[in-house]
């Protein structure tokens, strides 16, 4: 990974570049998951590096595949994705259940499982990992920046889309692994697998690979 010059300003935004890396990196390992054959949670399982970090990586893993029930079939038509990562000394593994209805993405279920070490407070933490996932789900799903001659040319939310409220998902379950560690970071890691558990989960539904955001039907 190296940084690139690019001839626009950029601001500040939650995650940085974790989410454009993690939808590059979590998307690649779902489609060498389905080229070798192999259940995507436990493809990531089995070729985690014997490390502390790999450790909690595969708790949480192991945590989502419970609480999402990821050996069962998703009901009412949806198709189900997962996506990892490692951010802040915090680990976190996602399942998203998806499907397209009138070409539009509909979002069902939103598992989450984190360990970030010791969580001081819960309520406020499950709303850090809750607001991650909607801003996830909005930036994969509809927000896009265009420029012309140089400037950007969407000027409000009329031209700038984002998930509305009736877009969002039926439900958002946020589990959290107990740890021993002093509290970790919150505020970004969750919104990097967000991304990549969406796209995984409509290739499942479609067979289709989705390489770029937002996604389009």
């Amino acid at each position: 990974m190296r940084a690139v010059p690019i001839p626009v300003r950029t601001g500040i935004w939650r995650g940085v570049a974790l989410v454009a890396n993690q939808f590059a990196f979590e998307s690649f390992i779902d489609e060498l998951a389905f080229t070798a054959k192999v259940d995507p949670i436990a493809f990531r399982q089995k070729n985690l590096m014997k490390t502390d970090q790999a450790l909690r990586l595969n708790g949480v893993l192991e945590r989502v595949k419970e609480q999402s029930n990821w050996t069962s079939l998703a009901a009412n038509g949806f198709s189900r994705g997962v996506a990892c990562c490692y951010f802040s000394n915090t680990a976190v593994a996602i399942v998203i259940e998806a499907k397209w209805v009138d070409n539009k993405i509909r979002v069902g279920r939103v598992t989450v499982a984190i360990d970030a070490g010791l969580v001081v407070n819960p309520a406020g933490a499950k709303l850090q990992a809750v607001g991650s996932v909607l801003m996830g789900l909005s930036s994969a799903m509809f927000e896009k920046i265009t420029l012309r001659d140089g400037a950007v040319e969407q000027t409000n939310f009329d031209q700038y889309r984002i998930l509305r409220a009736s877009e969002r998902p039926a439900q958002i379950d946020v589990h959290f692994v107990n740890s021993s560690l002093d509290p970790q970071g919150l505020g970004e890691p969750v919104i990097g697998p967000v991304a990549p558990a969406l796209a995984n989960a409509l290739f499942a539904a479609t067979k289709r690979r989705y390489r770029e955001l937002p996604i389009n039907a």
